[in-house]
């Protein structure tokens, strides 16, 4: 009877704590989360506008060929396998334009993948 109770405490403590920890941190409730579609030699969107210091989540997929993802000035370097989605997360701290680009060469178009983050005030 006594291994019963401590059982269903135990299971009840972890469910609470659980529950704790799935809760949204303070700073990812003004996040925002995007879908970008990578593909020959394309970022749909093209351009993106987030405010100065929200969480940026990124849901990366490409649809055709492996790709990369990256946006130096937040030393965001993703890899994008085909029909798979990555996500990255960080936080845009600097107001500006930022290209995004992909550093995996895809064929002849590689050179113009690209694409453009916007931080405004």
């Amino acid at each position: 009877m006594l291994l019963a109770f401590l059982a269903i405490v135990a299971v009840g403590t972890l469910s609470v704590t659980m529950l704790i920890i799935q809760k949204p941190a303070p700073e990812d409730i003004n996040a925002v989360s995007i879908n970008i579609t990578a593909r020959q030699w394309n970022y749909t969107p093209s351009e993106i506008r987030v405010k100065e210091g929200q969480t940026v989540i990124l849901h990366l997929k490409s649809i055709d060929v492996p790709h990369g993802f990256v946006i130096e000035e937040y030393r965001v370097n993703a890899f994008l396998p085909p029909g798979e989605t990555v996500s990255v997360k960080f936080t845009a701290n600097s107001v500006g334009e930022f290209q995004y680009f992909c550093n995996v060469f895809c064929g002849t178009g590689h050179p113009n993948h690209k694409g453009k983050l916007i931080v405004e005030k």
